[in-house]
């Protein structure tokens, strides 16, 4: 057990930094900065000075991991990876596609340094993996080593106590910065972290939240300097609706707001609309001084949350919200189902502003001939810090 313990934090931490600096394109090389440094580390000479000439990508690649030379005699290492994102963990060969090659040359990197095979233990939908890992488990079968698997469905299955604490298991150290720091602030109670997140799992950048805008578009409308807004702090919920409420064309002359007109502003359903309740700072639960977890969604803003919100999405005339749609572009695999309006109608040029997913771009902009920005979701209000 505890050389399969050791087996997994060596590679998880390894893999984490292999893949911040491969996702660099340079296969986890640095430039003559980052070698001198390395070499001043060794005799002790590291200064702050010297560190400040680095450029961030060499700074990140001159973090030493502080893991032993080991060798695991071509062990497998064995992950289990929901089939909408095993090719963030795992890939046969290069591809000449950016994100293909760097997970192939990090893999390469930690199988060489580590002499371990990285497989794939399980690959389907999440929930039959999710029903696949409890039935392993409950087995007492040894048949997996690592879970990069849906947040809600880990959840549900971290409370049946399935999984070990991170806190446990010898080499992870979560000030390294290649774990994300909500894993200490909001993923660990009492010493306890069953769930982490960091660099390995790709979709904490590509699942992350965001509003896409048209730069063509904007501009033609006069709006100007986007970046500028939220870089001074006031791209916030009001400036979103004052900036698109005008914004209409019956494109195809029926009369009707539908689909194939044009809108300042489309919004997805789901989560899309539920994520504003962290834009606006909102928690849906705090921590107690004592230590204990208590709900609190219900502020004095709520319901204010909620006007604004009902205003944006169905009073607005410049927003196109409608939760009956479903997607026109998935494809045949599931990859991109569901009733996600702000990304098909970002696709056919029909909005200036769409909220969603960081890795739509990824899958489903890289064709769109207008040039388009990336912004967060807006601010409750300009006081508001983050």
């Amino acid at each position: 057990m505890m050389k399969k313990k050791n087996v997994l934090a060596l590679l998880l931490c390894a893999v984490m930094l292999m893949s911040t600096l491969a996702a660099c394109g340079n296969g986890g090389e640095t430039d003559k900065p980052a070698a001198t440094t390395a070499a001043a580390a060794e005799n002790g000479e590291t200064t702050a000075a010297a560190e400040a000439e680095l450029d961030p990508i060499a700074q990140r690649a001159s973090i030493s991991d502080e893991l032993p030379e080991s060798d695991f005699g071509g062990t497998e290492f064995r992950i289990v990876a929901d089939d909408d994102q095993d090719e963030h963990y795992f890939v046969e060969s290069e591809t000449g596609d950016v994100i293909n090659d760097a997970v192939y040359a990090r893999n390469i990197a930690v199988e060489d340094r580590f002499n371990v095979k990285i497989v794939l233990a399980q690959n389907s939908d999440f929930s039959s993996n999710g029903q696949w890992m409890e039935k392993s488990i409950m087995a007492g079968d040894d048949s997996f080593d690592l879970a990069a698997h849906h947040i809600v469905n880990a959840g549900s299955l971290a409370l049946k106590g399935l999984f070990n604490n991170w806190y446990d298991i010898p080499y992870i150290n979560f000030d390294k910065p290649w774990w994300a720091q909500s894993t200490v602030d909001n993923l660990t109670y009492k010493g306890v972290a069953l769930i982490a997140v960091g660099d390995l799992a790709l979709t904490s950048i590509g699942r992350t939240y965001c509003v896409f805008f048209d730069k063509v578009q904007a501009e033609s409308y006069g709006i100007n300097d986007v970046y500028g807004i939220v870089k001074d702090g006031a791209w916030t919920i009001d400036k979103l609706s004052e900036t698109t409420k005008d914004i209409y064309r019956d494109v195809n002359g029926n009369d009707k707001r539908d689909y194939d007109d044009f809108y300042g502003f489309s919004s997805g359903s789901a989560s899309n609309v539920g994520v504003y309740l962290w834009a606006f700072d909102n928690p849906v639960i705090k921590e107690n001084s004592d230590g204990t977890m208590s709900v609190a969604v219900k502020t004095e803003k709520i319901n204010s949350i909620v006007e604004k919100l009902c205003d944006l999405m169905y009073k607005n005339e410049g927003t196109f919200y409608d939760k009956s749609y479903v997607s026109k572009y998935a494809t045949a695999g599931g990859q991109g189902a569901g009733h996600v309006t702000s990304r098909d109608m970002f696709i056919d040029n029909n909005a200036i502003f769409a909220n969603g997913y960081v890795d739509f771009a990824i899958d489903f902009f890289r064709d769109k001939v207008d040039d388009y920005g990336i912004i967060p979701y807006p601010k409750w209000n300009e006081q508001q810090e983050n």
